[in-house]
């Protein structure tokens, strides 16, 4: 997400000519909601020389533990984004994403699966033993 917001950033500056032809940094903890995972994410972005028009970021990623933590002191100031995150569009259940790039087409298959899957466990609690088919 931070790479994605930090692109349309450099684009909107360079279009409006409010940009000062720096490199964009920021800074953002991300926390991934199937795992569990949080990272510290230092993203950059800047024009790809030689193509006229053309951006391109680069992000580090860093797992936040307690290593990190006595690293990192500046970790817990109130300043740096915090976001939840996921590892794709396709896989990522946040309804209110605002970097959606397409629809969130694996997760709602994976739903409409485990439905199914309960639906049919209750039915089969529901049912006779002689009456269940092998």
């Amino acid at each position: 997400l931070l790479p994605l917001t930090l692109l349309q950033e450099l684009r909107t500056g360079q279009q409006t000519g409010d940009w000062d032809n720096k490199p964009l940094c920021r800074v953002q903890q991300s926390r991934y909601l199937d795992s569990g995972n949080a990272y510290l994410v230092l993203t950059m972005a800047k024009p790809s020389p030689p193509k006229s028009g053309v951006n391109s970021s680069v992000s580090l990623g860093f797992l936040i533990d307690d290593r990190l933590r006595v690293l990192v002191r500046w970790l817990a100031d109130p300043a740096v984004v915090r976001r939840d995150v996921n590892d794709t569009c396709e896989r990522c259940r946040v309804t209110d994403c605002r970097e959606r790039a397409v629809p969130p087409t694996i997760w709602q298959r994976h739903q409409r699966n485990e439905t199914l899957k309960a639906t049919l466990a209750q039915l089969r609690q529901g049912m006779n033993p002689a009456e269940t088919v092998q």
